[in-house]
């Protein structure tokens, strides 16, 4: 399967748990409110955490589908030894970096 097809099924199953939890979120938050029930409005904001989750993911998702080189067989890792991407010199290893 090549990159844009990978790319594409995220961004589809990532956006049916967007519009599910959107909705899961409001009927939570509206019925605990309507309710008074302290536990159901809870379970709404923690839901409102997931969208939140979620969004960011979307959104990381997007950036990384610009960003990233376009090939299909793109390693970071050579071997056992991470490469640092960012680096000027692509032979500079990640732990260079760290110390």
């Amino acid at each position: 399967m090549d990159r844009s097809k990978r790319f594409g099924m995220a961004e589809r199953i990532i956006a049916i748990g967007f519009w599910v939890n959107a909705v899961l979120m409001i009927v939570k938050l509206l019925a605990g409110c309507f309710g008074n029930s302290e536990a159901v409005f809870a379970d709404g904001m923690e839901s409102a955490c997931d969208f939140v989750a979620i969004l960011s993911t979307f959104i990381a998702l997007k950036i990384g589908r610009k960003l990233l080189p376009g090939g299909s067989c793109q390693p970071l890792a050579v071997g056992h030894q991470l490469l640092a991407p960012w680096a000027p010199d692509k032979d500079r290893k990640l732990d260079s970096f760290l110390h």
